[in-house]
């Protein structure tokens, strides 16, 4: 059996952005960074997991409701 392991490596560039945070949640994130990494300085990987954990379980969670709906055939 031979078995063919293709492996795509994407770059991305980071793109700078400003955002404002309330209070509560930029304190969530730094206590976050500083227990994940053990330091603040590393709030913007935290942001980056944060989102993009979220986005994909909605695209996730919007193709498993795409699977369990009621299929319709002529």
């Amino acid at each position: 059996m031979i078995l063919c392991l293709y492996v795509i490596v994407v770059s991305i560039m980071p793109k700078r952005v400003t955002i404002l945070l309330d209070d509560s949640v930029y304190e969530a994130v730094v206590l976050e960074s500083i227990r994940k990494y053990g330091t603040a300085k590393k709030i913007s990987r935290v942001i980056n997991e944060i989102l993009a954990q979220h986005l994909l379980r909605k695209k996730f969670d919007d193709v498993i409701k795409l699977l369990q709906k009621p299929k319709k055939f002529r």
